[in-house]
């Protein structure tokens, strides 16, 4: 009697692509965002209070738009190429 082990390609595919991403990683220098990201915690507490005061949650400031935008760019635009390298799309 043959043994049949059962295999779940997914999990095998999702494992090698995680070695390989953990071996590439060191490859790809991050961005320092750091100043970003005060920006964003500053925001945040910026909406936070405007929600408790009663304004609408939906209605922001140009200024916030455009950080909140270009914030979501970096963010994307950084793991894009690695997502690309590794086939995650």
């Amino acid at each position: 009697m043959d043994l049949k082990e059962e295999v779940d390609p997914y999990n095998l595919d999702t494992l090698t692509t995680l070695s390989q991403y953990r071996a590439y990683q060191s490859r790809f220098p991050v961005q320092v965002t750091e100043e970003l990201d005060v920006k964003m915690e500053v925001l945040a507490e910026e909406l936070a209070s405007e929600v408790a005061s009663g304004r609408k949650y939906n209605v922001y400031s140009d200024k916030q738009n455009a950080a909140f935008f270009y914030f979501h760019r970096i963010k994307l635009w950084r793991t894009a190429p690695l997502l690309a390298r590794f086939r995650l799309k």
